[in-house]
This record gives C-alpha cells, sequence and structure tokens, in this order.
C-alpha cells in the first residue's frame, strides 16, 4: 500500500483503519506515514493524523524515534491547531523520554493558559502536563492553579478533564 495515496483517495474511519492495519507495529511503514505528517501539506497531514494516533495508541514505542520533531512542532505557530491537538493527544499513550519532559511540559502549560487555543488542544495539553508532573508536587499544584483559572471560561470538556486528572469532584460544578 502506498500510504500517501491511500490518505489521498478517502478520508474515512474505512480507510484510516486500513492504513492503520497495514502500518501495524512496523517501523518502516509508520516512518512513510510519518513522512506524510510531517510534512507542511496541509491536507495530508490532516488526513494522515488520525492513522498516526491510532498507530501509536496501539504501538506507542513508534512515536519514540519522533518525539524531537513532534515537540518542534508544537512549538510553532504557523502549524494548524489540528496538529497540535492530535500531537498531544498521540502523548498521552507514550511514556515521554525524560529528555523531552522539562520541554513538553512547559509548552503544555503555555497551551493550557492561553485562553485563545481550541479547548481540546487545553485538555490534551493538561493530560500530558499531569503525566510528566505525577508525582511532583509542585508541579501538580501548578497545574490546578492554572485549570482553575481556566475553567471559567471553558467548556465542560476541561472541567472533566480536569476532575480526572485531579480527582477533584467540584470542577465539573463550576
Amino acid at each position: 500500500m502506498n500510504i500517501r495515496e491511500a490518505l489521498a483517495a478517502e478520508h474515512s474511519k474505512r480507510q484510516t483503519m486500513k492504513i492503520v492495519e497495514h502500518v501495524g507495529g512496523d517501523p518502516e511503514r509508520f516512518k512513510e506515514l510519518m513522512k506524510v505528517f510531517l510534512s507542511d501539506e496541509y491536507r495530508p497531514v490532516q488526513r494522515a493524523s488520525w492513522s498516526v494516533n491510532c498507530c501509536v495508541e496501539n504501538h506507542p514505542k513508534l512515536a519514540l524515534p519522533y518525539f524531537p520533531k513532534l515537540i518542534a512542532l508544537l512549538e510553532r505557530d504557523d502549524v494548524h491547531t489540528g496538529a497540535h491537538r492530535n500531537i498531544l493527544r498521540m502523548f498521552q499513550f507514550v511514556d515521554i523520554p525524560p529528555r523531552h519532559r522539562g520541554r513538553l511540559y512547559d509548552i503544555c502549560t503555555r497551551f493550557l493558559d492561553d485562553l485563545s487555543r481550541p479547548v481540546g488542544v487545553r485538555v490534551f495539553a493538561l493530560t500530558v502536563a499531569a503525566k510528566i508532573a505525577d508525582g511532583e508536587e509542585s508541579l501538580i499544584n501548578e497545574l490546578k492553579v492554572m485549570a482553575d483559572k481556566s475553567i471559567p471560561h471553558s467548556t465542560i470538556a476541561l472541567r472533566v478533564r480536569a476532575r480526572d486528572v485531579f480527582g477533584d469532584k467540584r470542577r465539573t460544578r463550576n
């Protein structure tokens, strides 16, 4: 299967699952998919993101070689917010290598604190930041303050995610 051609042919769940099945846990096939995802072509990137997410959810280690490039994309403002959302969603499923934790935590807290960001980006940023902060009381407290500040200006999605992340039942009533 030519992944680029498959992505161009159709954008559907059926096609996405075909691509995910084709890639499986094969690093070479995933590399072909990531080549499309990391390109500067809007539509192919958009279409590849769903397949990339599903592949990483099924085989988290596939993402490891791409951490530097994915984090660099998160730092770019000229990238579609959908790419930011999908990269952060992907990071929920992988063990964050220690050398990337500080930089990624900073990015996530900036996204969470930026009320102009779409709620999906902020929800996944909260999840990834909390995953990185796990066990670090000062970082968890910092995230709670940011979440508390954001919740009154957000949708129920962020309230529920904050409740799930922090185990705080009162957050859904704000």
